[in-house]
This record gives structure tokens, C-alpha cells and sequence, in this order.
């Protein structure tokens, strides 16, 4: 019996390694590609706009080519002298270094790349710069500082009138963790109408955003409402998921 169960553990892992394989190049074919067109992009403001639709690339596939990425975009960002540019190239330094399991060097990335992107003057980027920095304090369960940064991103959110989502859906994920289902509730609320306003919008964030609808109807024992957004969860569920802070 042990046999046959080892062999369908190996079974499981060799699908979930392959699953990666394809994820980390499905990854790089992408990044390469954004790359050439971010490359390509005469226009300012629409090179810029392709900076801020990288967050839709899941990262979380390969930390190495992250981090390869990142070199590649700071590059970039240094012979064309655009400085959002590089402050976004520092944000995914310290995206990779955080994937990488390495907090102390991806929060000084991330420090750098507020600090670039400030300067700058591009509220969006700096909405962005804000928002990455706030993860890695959510993944250390550091909820009240990283409440403090999603609403700074938030807030130049607000000012750059952009198609901006991601901090309120993780205001809404940290909310919950600091067990405050109210503002987890509203914040998540307004990250789904947002994310349902942008028709660009990558479905796969919409049943994460709808998770933390669900767990904050649950913790507040509203159990009508927590099968409606269930219901909704199974209507919306795709092949590929996220995993939390991604965006």
C-alpha cells in the first residue's frame, strides 16, 4: 500500500513541477516581450501606461527571472534617463528578492524605489511603489504597517485618477487578517467594483477579490451573504490562480 501511495505522490509532484515549468516560461516569453515593447514606446505616457500593466504578470512563477527582469528594466530605465522607469525596475528587484524568501534586501529595494519613483512625479508609479512595499510587510503579518502603506497607495491612487485596483483588494486581504471584517468587507467591496469597471482587468483577481468578500461575510456570521459570494466564486473560478499580493 505504501508503494502505490509513494507513486501517486510522485505522481502529484511531477504535475506540479511541470505546471511551474510552463508557468516560468510562460513567464519569461511575457517579460521578454513587455520588455521590447516597453523598449519600442516612444510616447512617455503610454511607456509609462506599460510599466504599470506589468502587476498583471504573475512574478510569483520564477524569482530568478524576476530579478533578471528587473536588471533588464533598470538598464532600460538608465540609458533613455527616465526615472519611472527605474522606479519601477526597483519595485521588481524587490518583488524578486521577496519571492526569493530575501525580506531585508527587498524592503531596501522597495524603499529605493519609492524614493525614485517620488521624484519621478508619477502618482501612479508611485501608487504602485507604495503597494509593493506594502507586501512584504502583509506576508510578515505585520498588519498595521502594511494597512499604513496599501492606503498611501491608495491615496496617490486617488490623485492619479488611474484604473487602479490593487490596494484596495489588499486592504481588503489585510483587514481581514487583522481581524477587521467591516473595513475588510468595504475595501474588498470597492476593489471589486473597480477590478468589474476595468474591462482589462485579468479575471483571476476577481475570485481572489471575492475570497476575502466571502471570509469577511463569514467572520461577520452572515451566512446568506457568504453562500451568494460562494455561488459567485464558482461562476468566475479559472483554471489559474493567484497567490495573495500579487498585484
Amino acid at each position: 500500500m505504501k508503494k502505490y501511495i509513494f507513486h501517486f505522490y510522485l505522481i502529484i509532484l511531477s504535475g506540479s513541477l511541470l505546471a511551474q515549468d510552463d508557468g516560468s516560461l510562460a513567464l519569461r516569453s511575457k517579460g521578454d516581450s513587455m520588455i521590447n515593447l516597453i523598449a519600442r514606446e516612444k510616447d512617455l505616457s503610454k511607456r509609462h501606461d506599460l510599466l504599470l500593466s506589468l502587476l498583471t504578470i504573475g512574478w510569483d512563477q520564477d524569482p530568478i527571472y524576476t530579478l533578471i527582469f528587473s536588471k533588464k528594466l533598470y538598464e532600460f530605465g538608465e540609458k533613455t534617463n527616465d526615472i519611472v522607469t527605474i522606479a519601477v525596475a526597483w519595485s521588481y528587484y524587490g518583488q524578486g528578492y521577496r519571492l526569493s524568501g530575501n525580506y531585508v534586501k527587498a524592503l531596501e529595494c522597495h524603499y529605493t524605489a519609492t524614493q525614485a519613483a517620488q521624484q519621478g512625479k508619477n502618482k501612479a508609479v508611485i501608487a504602485q511603489a507604495y503597494n509593493q512595499m506594502g507586501h512584504i510587510y502583509k506576508d510578515r503579518e505585520e498588519f498595521r504597517k502594511a494597512i499604513e502603506l496599501y492606503h498611501i497607495s491608495r491615496l496617490y491612487a486617488e490623485e492619479a485618477n488611474s484604473k487602479i485596483f490593487w490596494p484596495y483588494m489588499n486592504l481588503g486581504a489585510v483587514y481581514l487578517g487583522n481581524g477587521q471584517p467591516d473595513s475588510a468587507l468595504y475595501f474588498s467591496r470597492l476593489a471589486y467594483q473597480k477590478a468589474v469597471f476595468n474591462n482589462d482587468t485579468l479575471n483571476q483577481y476577481f475570485t481572489y477579490i471575492l475570497g476575502n468578500i466571502g471570509d469577511a461575510y463569514s467572520f461577520l456570521k452572515k451566512e446568506k451573504e457568504e453562500m451568494e459570494v460562494q455561488r459567485d466564486i464558482l461562476m468566475k473560478m479559472l483554471p489559474i490562480t493567484r497567490r495573495e499580493g500579487d498585484a
